[in-house]
């Protein structure tokens, strides 16, 4: 960013001659949340450029444009793109691709994708997986998730880069319709064509209802209008997960992805009538809706096709699809049987489970996830200051297992539970998990490093643990005024953004009068003679015995950034031994005021050195202080930037590219931190 008429503190000026760059943007810093030090360029000689270098991808990913270095980083998103454009015909519609994350192990990588397109059907907003096996330099396969290739290739991917469940669901579904195929009756095998998969009529049989097909082309088997009266359970045709959206006209549908990629969708279905909700799982015969006449319709129906791509818009796209029930006829009145009768009631969903609450990730919310519940349609979001759902209020419902709590206040911890909901009711309460509200110059550890560790053993490690911030652990242990019987203690070492100073305070949980082991205790009191020390300042003394579940203040200090810095706390202090517990917690540190970052110098190259590379590297040395630094060059001497400012992040050098020989050029560097 160019921040020419913005105030820096100058600290010393060189001139360097370097060859015109294009910068690469990696970040940028809010300059009005800046204080930065500048070290201006020495001057060199001409260099020698002989031809062009090549510049690096720059992919864009959240308006954050990234250098790619990897080589498996920059094949995954080139070859993702073209995989997802040639199955889904993208090329065809409009649509949007982000990639909004791509793993690398040892052998094999992994893409996240949000893939957005436009139809009759609306916006369809998907998140997909990509998966590779690479051998470090470039990768041998490429597949999506699920896909024929996927059941191949998913078993050589690292553990790290799968999820589980996904696996054993697809694999499961996958063999279940093999084993379908093949125990098919002889019947019905010589009404229909075989192929790798077959498909049962997607409503309840046992009644006349008449299906035909697409008028335009009526014996293609590709789509299907089946004249269901509205009010009729409509079933999974073939089992997959659950996506339910509403179309540009008012048409209700479902959409299910299934084992070999493909896409089933049922259209025109009844408002508000869906049974699951997004992501979940449903097998062959589930009832997923009821049948209707939303959007534009010639009277009550349920439309049913299967494409391999996932907007349902290109019709080259849709498939034969083949019913094991038998041939579909144009205008036939066959009453088909088939054998998903049975009721359709909905269960109650069962109780979510992996409840998660983010602690202090984001300043603006709180984000509590959760696994999807198969047969819910949608989730319920309850929050209480203390661990009971007596007193618990209602903050949302959600149809995605994700909800973020902006009402929550910064630093309060809060209790979660999450009930999955259908047409039939909701769950009871899942466990809790708390969570609390990040702010921002605010850094909070919720428990110590214990000296000697937590064993479970009174008696063997003289620690007691009971409930602290939140729900993390808190631990007690007796205290002593015996220097030779001091054992035990507790460090809490924070990363901290930048050079400054800091208020330190010490979390005090509330906890019940504790009945001691070894030696057999009933201790009443915590201490009020709590050591702790701040760095290498002196020890202070803090009563912590009043407290109950609030904060101790141990005073203001001055902290270098980084994990330098760091609080202990000991069990000796000047009070009778064994008479009082000493607590150990969480401990924040509040950002007061930031130190100005140290003047510091250039590397390399040297000033008026000559003959410089097309591709020079720029270094410099560190500033104490500095979180981050920025470049610039320019070919006029005038101690300004001319050009944008580029940041380097952390990193102390930069090679840079795209330069031009005999022309004298002027670099700068910066660093800088965030003020509170």
């Amino acid at each position: 960013m160019n921040t020419k008429g913005k105030s820096f503190l100058q600290l010393t000026k060189l001139l360097i001659i370097l060859i015109l760059v294009i910068g690469f943007t990696i970040s940028s810093f809010n300059t009005n949340n800046l204080f930065m030090v500048r070290a201006e360029g020495d001057e060199t000689s001409t260099p020698e450029a002989t031809e062009s270098p090549t510049l690096m991808p720059i992919f864009e990913n959240d308006d954050l444009q990234v250098e790619v270095q990897n080589p498996i980083i920059n094949q995954m998103k080139i070859i993702a793109v073209e995989l997802l454009t040639e199955q889904f015909s993208l090329d065809q519609i409009d649509h949007s691709i982000v990639i909004e994350n791509v793993i690398v192990e040892e052998n094999s990588a992994r893409a996240d994708i949000v893939l957005t397109t436009q139809s009759d059907l609306g916006e369809v907003v998907d998140q997909m997986k990509v998966y590779a096996l690479h051998d470090g330099n470039q990768l041998l396969q490429v597949f999506r998730e699920p896909s024929e290739d996927y059941y191949l290739y998913i078993d050589q991917v690292s553990p790290n880069l799968i999820n589980l469940e996904d696996v054993q669901f697809w694999k499961s579904l996958r063999t279940q319709e093999q084993q379908d195929l093949k125990s098919l009756d002889t019947s019905i095998n010589d009404n229909i064509s075989i192929s790798s998969v077959l498909y049962k009529l997607p409503w309840d049989g046992g009644t006349r209802y008449r299906g035909y097909n697409y008028l335009f082309a009526p014996e293609d088997n590709k789509h299907f209008d089946f004249s269901t009266p509205e009010g009729v359970n409509v079933r999974a045709a073939r089992g997959g997960k659950i996506k339910n959206g509403i179309g540009i006209y008012g048409e209700y549908y479902v959409r299910i992805l299934h084992s070999d990629g493909t896409y089933g969708y049922y259209i025109h279905l009844k408002a508000n009538s869906f049974k699951y909700a997004n992501d979940a799982t449903v097998v062959t015969g589930n009832c997923i809706a009821i049948s209707g006449n939303t959007g534009k319709t010639g009277g009550p129906h349920t439309h049913f096709n299967v494409t391999t791509e996932s907007s349902n818009l290109v019709e080259s796209s849709w498939i034969p699809v083949q019913f094991a029930e038998g041939v579909i006829h144009h205008d036939s009145l066959t009453p088909y049987s088939q054998n998903l009768q049975g009721s359709c009631t909905v269960s109650l969903p069962t109780t979510p489970t992996n409840v998660g609450a983010t602690d202090g990730t984001n300043n603006d919310y709180v984000r509590i996830s959760w696994n999807a519940v198969s047969g819910a349609t949608s989730y319920e979001v309850w929050r209480n200051v203390s661990n009971t759902t007596s007193g618990a209020t209602k903050r949302g419902t959600v149809t995605s297992t994700s909800y973020d709590d902006t009402s929550a206040t910064p630093l309060i911890p809060y209790f979660y539970w999450v009930k999955a909901c259908n047409s039939s009711g909701c769950s009871g309460y899942s466990s809790s998990n708390a969570g609390y509200r990040g702010q921002d110059g605010v850094i909070l550890l919720d428990r110590p490093t214990l000296t000697p560790p937590y064993s479970g053993d009174m008696c063997g490690s003289a620690w007691h643990q009971v409930t602290g911030f939140g729900d993390a652990k808190a631990f007690l242990t007796l205290n002593t005024n015996q220097s030779s019987q001091s054992t035990n203690s507790g460090v809490w070492q924070p990363t901290l953004p930048v050079t400054g100073v800091y208020k330190v305070e010490a979390y005090i949980p509330n906890h019940p009068v504790t009945e001691w082991e070894c030696p057999t205790k009933t201790i009443s009191s915590d201490t009020s003679d709590a050591k702790y020390t701040v760095g290498e300042q002196p020890p202070v003394s803090r009563d912590q015995a009043p407290l109950a579940n609030a904060w101790l203040s141990l005073g203001n200090f001055t902290f270098n950034a980084g994990s330098t810095g760091k609080v202990k706390l000991v069990d000796l202090n000047s009070e009778a031994s064994l008479t009082r517990t000493i607590s150990f917690s969480a401990m924040r540190f509040t950002l007061i005021s930031v130190s100005p970052p140290v003047a510091f110098n250039k590397s390399t190259p040297a000033n008026g050195v000559g003959s410089q590379s097309t591709t020079p590297t720029i270094s410099w040395n560190s500033s104490n202080g500095s979180t981050s630094y920025e470049y610039c060059y320019d070919t006029s001497n005038d101690n300004a930037c001319d050009s944008d400012w580029v940041s380097n992040g952390t990193a102390l050098s930069k090679t840079l590219n795209g330069l031009s020989a005999g022309t004298t050029y002027y670099w700068q560097v910066r660093g800088g931190h965030l003020q509170p």
